[in-house]
């Protein structure tokens, strides 16, 4: 006697895995345009992060060291095509205290970036420097 399985459907499944996967890449892609990383790996003494647009007037620059035992500077740039470009807010991390944040005043369609710089040129350092703008 043969018996007759009737299949089961997944298009639900799919249609809901792929809606995940829409949705967190848009929100991803959202979250990225204001924000601006530099990320320094060892064997790089200093990283500058891409350039965002600010839509409103809220500025935060996130700044953390890595270690071993060495400080980041880090810093948040105004872009405006002529050298050099002004540093609106800037923190130093030390390794071990965590993340510092600094806040600053932002100008609406003014484009911003991070930069990051280790202590005296020291290279075995893991350390990044975070601008968001919104």
């Amino acid at each position: 006697m043969i018996l007759n399985r009737t299949k089961k459907s997944y298009m639900g499944l799919v249609f809901a895995m792929l809606m995940i996967l829409l949705l967190s890449a848009v929100s991803s892609a959202v979250h990225a345009k204001g924000t601006s990383v530099a990320h320094i790996s060892p064997g790089q003494s200093s990283a500058e992060g891409s350039q965002v647009q600010a839509t409103g007037s809220t500025g935060k620059l996130t700044v953390e060291s890595g270690g071993p035992t060495y400080s980041v500077d880090g810093m948040a740039t105004r872009y405006n095509g002529i050298w050099p470009d002004p540093t609106v807010a800037r923190a130093v991390g030390y390794a071990g205290k965590g993340a510092v944040t600094e806040t600053f005043t932002a100008t609406s369609g003014s484009k911003y970036y991070a930069e990051a710089y280790t202590q005296y040129n020291t290279k075995t350092i893991y350390a990044e420097a975070v601008v968001t703008v919104n």
